[in-house]
């Protein structure tokens, strides 16, 4: 089940920490955040153009669990590592949101067999991700959250 538009300002603003936000972001930066899947090493960058990505098993998904036939072929005809084949099984269609609230990103759980955690930590509702490299559990699928602040740069060039 989703959240309204003013759930997640509500949510959001108990969960804001600023003494941290400060610590990781620039004034003049733009975050952007990259998720590594740590078993097949592919990486995703959020798009700029979306408020919500999901992660699932469902291939409609942003960033796309593969199933053990697609782990196949991602792997390109390796055996594969049966630990690896039973952590894909343990994640749902549609296990997690990530959102982009301003220069922040929330995880939020919307598995109901298997929990997602970050850093260790389960995700109960909604989560700020809000350090570098942090790692993501669906299951016992593993992911892997990195920052990298994009500054914008003003110049004063004038046209001739």
């Amino acid at each position: 089940m989703g959240l309204t538009e003013e759930e997640l300002r509500r949510k959001y603003e108990i969960l804001k920490h600023p003494q941290t936000k400060e610590d990781i972001y620039l004034p003049d930066s733009s975050p952007k955040l990259t998720i590594k899947d740590m078993q097949t090493e592919r990486e995703f960058i959020f798009p700029d153009d979306r408020q919500i990505i999901t992660i699932g098993r469902d291939p409609e998904c942003y960033i796309h669990v593969p199933s053990e036939k697609d782990l196949e072929e991602i792997l390109m005809g390796k055996k594969i590592n049966p630990e690896i084949a039973k952590r894909v099984r343990r994640v749902e269609e549609k296990h997690a949101n990530i959102l982009k609230y301003f220069n922040d990103f929330l995880i939020h759980n919307l598995s109901a067999e298997y929990e997602t955690f970050l850093n260790d930590e389960r995700v109960e509702e909604l989560q700020i991700i809000y350090k570098n490299d942090s790692k993501i559990r669906l299951g016992d699928y593993e992911l892997l959250a990195k920052f990298c602040l994009m500054r914008q740069i003003k110049t004063n060039i004038t046209p001739q």
